[in-house]
């Protein structure tokens, strides 16, 4: 027949100390894992194995197999047994211990498993098809016995303690249960002796599930059937060379042994690129770098002797650190003060007092802000206000603050009215207006200031005649551009010899050596026709967005011109220094 590709290439010799010992037609591999080196441990399955051997041997059966077996020792055990079934009457495989399925596909899982993922059951489990298609060549006189522990043993998403469903290829049986009802229903049923398996099976009862093709001829302890004395066997184990890799794998290392690995090189300053449990690159590099510094035989594997060394290394090294924390919260963070909690925090984020200083640093904080409050805030001035909320713009009072600071500023703002504005003068109300241009009451005084200009006007006419001079008529037509009295302005400035092309300004015009470009920007602020409030507001808005026109009063004199050259400078506009349509769309925007 066809051998099966096995797990692992073994060597087994086979010395028959038994001369002339017969071997039994019938034959059966009894396997039952009950102790674990990485999962739960189940003793009543080894306690019942010996048990089970005997059973079988004195029911004629050749017995293959053992107890606690890992997984080279299992590949040498079906290798053994897979040799026989030529030979054999009846083959009988029964596998007792830990099972693992994912979906359809379930595995027998040897002692020395260590499974991580789904891959490993693959990799380090024994597929129950693998058993059934073993058993398959023996047509209607085979039976694959599955005795589950019942124990979910992986932890992984998606993964069972089951069998999945096994792929019995025709003639086989499959009879799968919790490892107790197995046990007892072969014992006391499969294996009476002349019980047929159909028999056995309605006996036995729903404990157990049935798969496969079911006999009603067979007989699995015939009572003819010789009682057979075990041969000695002796097993060669097979030659495996010793390397820095094997002797590794050899330690069985666990996922949080190796975390603890990684955890000890970090301290001692390797880095291993993570610490996962997982033995990648990094890891390698820092062990290599580690036992480098150690002047230690450079693999990037470790030993056992080289793990514990590592500890002590790491342990001493933790020793160190901690003295040198607890010495610096001695002499910074134990204080209590603000900035000595920072330098500790700075230089230990995860160190053993960073949550006490995280909480005493809160602390500080808060008396801080208290402190300031009560020297500043808690006055209820304007300036004291501002203090705070620049330094504690998110504090505890800063709420309070700004309320406080609301409310101050609206009394602030009635009480300079009361001062300015109420009095109904135009230069009181401009003062107003200068020290809040959006106040409670601007509106109010930019229409008083409207109403008083007519007033102003008449004032300003009798001044110039009353003077008579060519700069009094000047400057009413500064003020005044469009006054009632501009036709007779114009024509007394005529008469003293004076001369109309000065601008609001007093400085000659376009004719006495002006550019074009100045001409026409001029021409076109005198084309808007502002009257002397008009001008009165766009000063008192450029000094409520910070420019420089000098006293605000309707006039335009070189200190304006200088300021709404620089407002359109700012605004990448022509930088005329007089107004325009676009100027004073800007300047009501605010930009």
């Amino acid at each position: 027949m066809a051998r099966l590709n096995l797990l692992l290439p073994t060597t087994l010799f086979v010395s028959l100390l038994a001369a002339g010992s017969a071997w039994a037609e019938n034959i059966a591999l009894v396997i039952s894992n009950g102790t674990y080196a990485h999962g739960s441990t189940v003793r009543a399955i080894d306690r019942a194995h010996s048990g089970l051997v005997r059973t079988y041997e004195a029911r004629g059966y050749r017995v293959y197999g053992g107890n606690n077996l890992n997984r080279a020792a299992m590949a040498r055990e079906m290798e053994a047994f897979e040799g026989q079934l030529d030979d054999a009457d009846i083959a009988v495989v029964q596998l007792v211990g830990h099972t693992a399925a994912l979906g359809d596909h379930g595995w027998f899982l040897p002692v020395d498993i260590n499974p991580n993922s789904a891959t490993d059951f693959e990799m380090g489990g024994v597929s129950f098809n693998l058993f059934a298609q073993m058993l398959g060549t023996h047509d209607a006189r085979a039976v694959l016995f599955i005795g589950s522990s019942g124990d979910d043993v992986s932890g992984i998403r998606g993964v069972d303690g089951g069998i999945g469903a096994v792929n019995a290829p025709p003639g086989l049986l499959v009879v799968s249960g919790l490892y107790g009802n197995l046990n007892t229903a072969i014992t006391n049923e499969f294996l009476k002796v002349d019980a047929r398996l159909t028999d056995a099976m309605n006996r036995s009862g729903s404990r157990l599930n049935y798969s496969g093709y079911i006999s009603s001829r067979l007989v699995l302890a015939p009572r003819n059937a010789p009682v057979v004395t075990p041969p000695r066997v002796v097993i060669t184990p097979p030659v495996v060379q010793r390397t820095p890799e094997t002797i590794e794998a050899a330690l069985g290392l666990t996922r949080t042994q190796r975390r603890r690995i990684q955890e000890n090189l970090t301290v001692l300053r390797f880095d291993t690129r993570g610490v996962d449990g997982v033995f990648g690159r990094g890891t390698r590099s820092a062990i290599a770098a580690w036992q480098a510094d150690e002047r230690l035989e450079v693999t990037g594997y470790i030993t056992q002797a080289q793990i514990g060394r590592l500890e002590r290394r790491a342990n001493a090294e933790r020793r160190v650190l901690a003295e040198a924390d607890e010495a610096y919260w001695r002499s910074t963070g134990a204080s209590g003060r603000e900035d000595d909690l920072n330098r500790y925090l700075r230089r230990y984020p995860q160190g053993a007092h960073a949550t006490e200083a995280q909480r005493l640093l809160q602390q500080a904080v808060q008396r801080a802000d208290e402190t300031y409050w009560r020297e500043t805030g808690i006055t209820g001035l304007e300036d004291d206000l501002n203090r705070y909320l620049r330094r504690y713009p998110e504090g505890v009072h800063a709420t309070e603050a700004r309320r406080m600071l609301q409310r101050v500023s609206t009394q602030g703002d009635e009480t300079y009215w009361r001062e300015t504005g109420a009095s109904g003068l135009e230069d009181d109300m401009i003062r107003y207006l200068r020290r809040y241009p959006e106040g409670v009451h601007a509106n109010e005084a930019r229409r008083m200031l409207q109403q008083v200009s007519g007033q102003t006007d008449q004032d300003e006419w009798e001044r110039a005649l009353n003077r008579n001079t060519i700069r009094a008529f000047e400057r009413y037509l500064e003020r005044f551009p469009d006054g009632l009295y501009n036709r007779a302005a114009k024509a007394r400035l005529l008469a003293l010899g004076g001369e109309l092309d000065r601008d609001t300004s007093g400085r000659d015009d376009p004719g006495a050596g002006q550019s074009a470009a100045e001409a026409a920007a001029r021409a076109a602020e005198n084309a808007l026709g502002m009257d002397n409030s008009t001008r009165l507001l766009i000063e008192l808005r450029l000094i409520a967005l910070g420019y420089r026109p000098g006293a605000p009063d309707g006039i335009f004199d070189s200190d304006t011109r200088a300021a709404l050259s620089a407002f359109q400078r700012d605004r990448s506009m022509p930088s005329t220094g007089y107004v325009n349509a676009l100027t004073i769309t800007a300047l009501l925007r605010g930009g």
